[in-house]
């Protein structure tokens, strides 16, 4: 357990924000604070909340309408988006990664919340 808080006031140390947990963001919370990343060059913390944005659009079901989209080269848009916004922060492509978050920050499941409803 000491290792772990160590290991997280380190990251938060070097200006590397630990992975967000919080409850009941939504995709489109979690972009913004990629966006915010992004223009700040944080390169872990944009991907950190790309990948929690993603994740919610999943768990909220969004890539029901695709089946299988995680294994499928047909992946909704949304999650197309996110995983092309993720390739440019990785290398540091910050125009085209600004572009992607707001693509994605256009897209309807952007703005769904826990349990799949639309806020």
């Amino acid at each position: 357990m000491q290792r772990m808080v160590f290991g997280a006031a380190v990251l938060v140390g070097l200006g590397l924000a630990a992975p967000s947990f919080a409850q009941g963001m939504t995709p489109e919370q979690y972009l913004r604070q990629a966006k915010q990343a992004v223009q700040q060059h944080r390169t872990m913390t944009a991907l950190s909340n790309v990948n929690n944005a993603e994740n919610e659009v999943l768990r909220a079901g969004v890539a029901d309408e695709n089946r299988g989209a995680r294994e499928s080269e047909e992946a909704p848009p949304i999650v197309r988006q996110l995983g092309a916004a993720r390739e440019a922060i990785q290398q540091h492509h910050w125009d085209q990664a600004n572009r992607l978050i707001d693509e994605a920050m256009a897209h309807p499941a952007a703005s769904v919340g826990a349990g799949g409803s639309q806020q």
